[in-house]
Parts: C-alpha cells; structure tokens; sequence
C-alpha cells in the first residue's frame, strides 16, 4: 500500500464524508456486490497461466472521523457512533 498506484492496471481511491447508519449499510452491501463480482470474473478466467498476473484487492468500510477534526466539532454536533 506504500506505492502511489500510477501502473496502467493500479488504482487506489480513498474517500470519507459524514453519512446515515442506513446509507453504511447500503454502501457495505455494494461492497459485498462488488467483491462476489471481482471473484467470479476471477473465477471465469480462462487465460493462460502465463499471461495471468499475481494481484490483489482491497474493499473496506468503516465509520471513521479523522481525529484532526475534533477540535472543531460544535456542542450539538454529537461525536460519531460507531455501532458493530
């Protein structure tokens, strides 16, 4: 994860905002979409083993807030739950 991703087959895409428990669970549910999607095009692939690459992806989701922003939360801006 150390690299910066500018290969013509490397992508990485970071993006936070403040959203609903609900939506979460929407996104988390496209995530898992996504995956089964990625392993059954894995799954198909019928090249030749030596035209296949090693690689790797990563999905991941979770309620997170960066910490720098504490200090400019207002009174009735609640801190985010984080429920499991």
């Amino acid at each position: 994860m150390a690299t910066r991703f500018l290969g013509p087959h490397e992508e990485f895409i970071f993006h936070g905002a403040r959203t609903s428990t609900a939506v979460l669970g929407q996104i988390k549910r496209i995530l898992q979409s996504t995956a089964r999607e990625c392993m059954e095009l894995i799954e198909r692939d019928r090249s030749p083993p030596r035209e296949r690459n090693g690689a790797a992806f990563v999905l991941a989701l979770r309620p997170w807030e960066y910490s720098g922003f504490e200090q400019f939360r207002r009174d009735d801006d609640p801190a985010p739950s984080v429920e499991q």
